[in-house]
């Protein structure tokens, strides 16, 4: 073997040595794309929220809610109440629910627990559910989907509960 074989021999052997060590340490796209989809986002905690309007435009809907982790992964439980003003009516209700992630996305399914009050008489409440889109563990953007659909827009009311 000549010193210029063996030189291109240890060449070669330390650039596979560099790219592999390369490759170890920075992973490919679809190994990004793995990892991005494996992060969690913790939304339990404490909730605020307030719809666009509904009902032609004349009634919105705001509230508060705590969301609960559940043992089951992408699974929570929440209780929260709504406070819906329209002309001449305001209604406050108390709810619970049971959610599910997938992915970004959250569906929230309610019940009525409690109607606290609804004036000026009784005028009967549908359980309000939700579609969200999860923006940050700050965050979520989607529709009410009751006896009325509304945008909504829910904010963090304080610090993740882990």
């Amino acid at each position: 073997m000549t010193a210029k074989s063996s030189f291109l021999k240890s060449k070669i052997l330390l650039s596979t040595i560099a790219f592999s060590t390369i490759a170890t340490i920075f992973p490919t796209a679809a190994q990004a794309e793995d990892a991005r989809e494996h992060v969690s986002t913790n939304i339990a905690g404490a909730w605020v929220f307030e719809t666009g309007s509904y009902n032609q435009g004349r009634c919105n809907l705001t509230g508060r809610m705590t969301i609960m982790a559940t043992p089951q992964p992408n699974a929570y439980t929440c209780e929260f109440t709504t406070y819906e003003r329209c002309p001449g009516q305001y209604g406050e209700v108390e709810q619970t629910c049971s959610l599910l992630i997938d992915g970004d996305e959250a569906a929230f399914v309610s019940q009525i627990e409690n109607i606290v009050k609804q004036t000026p008489q009784p005028y009967g409440y549908a359980p309000d559910d939700w579609r969200l889109t999860i923006k940050s563990n700050d965050e979520m953007v989607g529709t009410l989907e009751s006896a009325s659909r509304a945008y909504v827009l829910f904010k963090r009311d304080s610090a993740p509960i882990s």
